[in-house]
């Protein structure tokens, strides 16, 4: 295997690259494509349902909302609205300290572990009679997940050039609304169970469980990288590092170089994409907590409004592969004017929903339904 050298990898990190096709080209490629193959089947999976269960654990307190929580807790006024706030409160308090974590650990098993002790706090939730020891926990969980979504682009950058690293980010983010469907789907077969807790608390008992039983399973199982893959042979572990090449994304540099921190926070994209961000969470943040009670107070049943959870996040996932796709097609990769016209329908649907009686129940789902039409990979 051939060696890269510290000199080599600060010429890198100052733009001194070789063309990406010319590096490529002196791989076999039959071997090249196998390998590629191989990471596409071991990688991306990982990542896709852990993205699942994430969402579904931060969703799973909307769903809940209309099986009794607000009832059995006895929430006044503002409360259930701090109950949303405080999981992204212990998000925001936590972010930089898990990716300063992750720069000195393994990602994958800062991640696994992470995802087992959220699923006990989780389940812990369905402990909780009143609105404190519950506002408490939600903060925990934030504090847990802040971790995910850097682990997802880290390791995918571990994995994978920077040229195919878009396609693969938009593979898992669409599970976003695989989440949704599933999620909604998984309430309404748990609302069916009739014993000696509420529908709610069995909610985040089973989601729960999935998610510790998942972290133990991805801890022993996910690879840091290539070249501690077992699931590679020696040749194969000699292309997935090497491959990589002049960009060298997969070499892991624990070192905190502060005229990168300069460089990111004078340039500015970075102040774009983080307003970008903010304004597309929002509406994240408005699906994932108050969505099965919009739906509800159109009128529908409790059962009724998670099944009425599937269809949007098929809209979510189409809207989402949809526009992945479109941006790849058109010269120039137009990510910006492709995101700009996906706003247009969402927009739409928000003015749906506010200016349509609530007498025509099917016309403010629809709205309802498209008002989350957010391609979030472009």
């Amino acid at each position: 295997m051939s060696k890269i050298t510290t000199d080599h990898l600060e010429s890198v990190e100052q733009g001194k690259s070789v063309d990406e096709a010319q590096w490529q080209a002196q791989f076999d490629p039959y071997l090249l494509r196998r390998v590629i193959r191989k990471l596409d089947g071991m990688v991306i999976p990982f990542i896709c349902i852990t993205y699942l269960i994430t969402y579904i654990d931060k969703a799973m307190m909307g769903y809940a909302a209309v099986f009794g929580l607000k009832e059995d807790l006895h929430l006044k006024g503002t409360e259930y609205s701090w109950l949303g706030s405080m999981f992204y409160f212990g998000y925001l308090a936590f972010e930089y300290p898990s990716v300063f974590a992750m720069q000195k650990f393994s990602v994958s098993k800062w991640l696994s572990a992470n995802i087992f002790i959220w699923g006990g706090v989780t389940m812990a939730l369905a402990a909780c009679t009143h609105f404190q020891p519950f506002l408490g926990l939600r903060f925990v969980l934030g504090a847990l997940e802040s971790c995910s979504t850097p682990a997802y682009l880290l390791i995918t950058a571990t994995w994978y050039t920077i040229e195919e690293q878009p396609i693969r980010i938009g593979w898992w983010s669409t599970f976003l609304g695989i989440a949704n469907a599933f999620g909604g789907l998984l309430a309404f077969a748990i609302g069916h169970i009739h014993g000696e807790l509420a529908s709610w608390q069995y909610q985040f008992i089973i989601i729960g469980a999935i998610s510790s039983a998942w972290g133990v399973f991805m801890f022993f199982t996910l690879a840091d990288g290539p070249a501690t893959a077992g699931w590679l042979t020696t040749e194969e572990k000699h292309i997935a590092i090497n491959r990589l090449g002049p960009q060298h994304s997969g070499i892991r540099v624990s070192e905190i170089k502060m005229y990168q921190i300069w460089e990111a926070l004078t340039d500015p994209k970075t102040w774009f994409f983080f307003l970008c961000g903010v304004c597309t969470q929002v509406v994240n943040g408005a699906a994932s907590n108050f969505g099965s009670l919009i739906i509800e107070g159109f009128g529908y049943s409790n059962l009724v409004t998670t099944l009425f959870q599937i269809p949007y996040g098929m809209v979510i996932l189409v809207s989402n592969v949809s526009a992945m796709y479109i941006q790849r097609w058109l010269p120039g990769q137009k990510r910006c004017i492709v995101g700009a016209l996906y706003v247009c329908p969402a927009l739409a649907g928000a003015v749906g929903i506010h200016t349509i009686s609530r007498d025509h129940k099917i016309a403010l789902l629809v709205c309802y339904w498209v008002f989350y039409i957010l391609p979030l990979q472009v």
